[in-house]
């Protein structure tokens, strides 16, 4: 909460009137150098926007990140950073009259007006309504380089995913210890509709995965750094 002190002078000031002033003054600088830390560091519950509950749309919360549900009519909203929340599309977060807190005849503490959601009438105001549309949050990409700093980390796939999986979203998360650099085989290319190239191929492709198997099942994040032959692909956890 961002706290504004008014008409303040601390000539003949009660102590208490000195905590006070020195307590809100704490809590103007905790807000002022508020910052939000990189989305993929934060933990949010739930970090999917389809396990809400929602009554009406769904937004964001105050760094932006995690999805919450979308404040509705006669609901409260407002606040630095829309720390009480956003309205739903169509609805305006119409503020009320600042609040304040009177410590003495002569010494009184603003706050930072709240609103309730309202059904639109003008513009809405900037920073107290729901996005247009929530974006899922994608981890940070899978890629040779993040997973080597980052080896049991969850990533988005997208990119470099080794079969789509429709229920993993458009980030298709996994985690970069199922990712790893797979050989790929020198085989042939073919003309469209040339069956016999088509047959050398398919037996170049088998005997390659047939010696791949042969092998142990050995990767080291050590070396995705300085390796560069193969191509760097993920597997998919599947669907419940």
């Amino acid at each position: 909460m961002w706290i504004l002190c008014t008409q303040c002078t601390f000539s003949g000031g009660s102590p208490t009137l000195l905590f006070l002033l020195i307590t809100w003054t704490v809590l103007w600088d905790i807000v002022w150098n508020f910052q939000c830390p990189p989305c993929h560091r934060l933990h949010c519950s739930p970090r999917r926007a389809s396990k809400l509950q929602c009554k009406g749309g769904v937004t964001t919360g105050v760094c932006g990140c995690c999805p919450v549900c979308a404040k509705q009519e006669g609901e409260e909203c407002g606040g630095h950073y829309a720390y009480r929340g956003k309205c739903d599309r169509n609805l305006d977060c119409v503020l009320t009259t600042t609040t304040s807190a009177v410590i003495s005849s002569t010494h009184t503490l603003q706050t930072e007006p709240v609103g309730i959601c309202k059904k639109m009438t003008k513009k809405p105001a900037r920073g107290h309504q729901a996005d247009a549309t929530f974006v899922e949050f994608c981890r940070p990409p899978c890629t040779a380089e993040f997973c080597s700093h980052h080896p049991r980390a969850v990533c988005s796939a997208s990119e470099v995913v080794e079969v789509i999986n429709e229920c993993q979203g458009r980030c298709q998360h996994t985690s970069c210890s199922a990712c790893s650099f797979q050989h790929v085989p020198n085989c042939p290319k073919c003309r469209k509709n040339d069956f016999r190239c088509i047959k050398k191929f398919g037996k170049c492709i088998r005997k390659q995965a047939c010696s791949v198997r042969k092998k142990t099942c050995k990767f080291s994040f050590k070396q995705v750094a300085n390796q560069t032959s193969g191509k760097f692909l993920c597997k998919l956890p599947g669907c419940l």
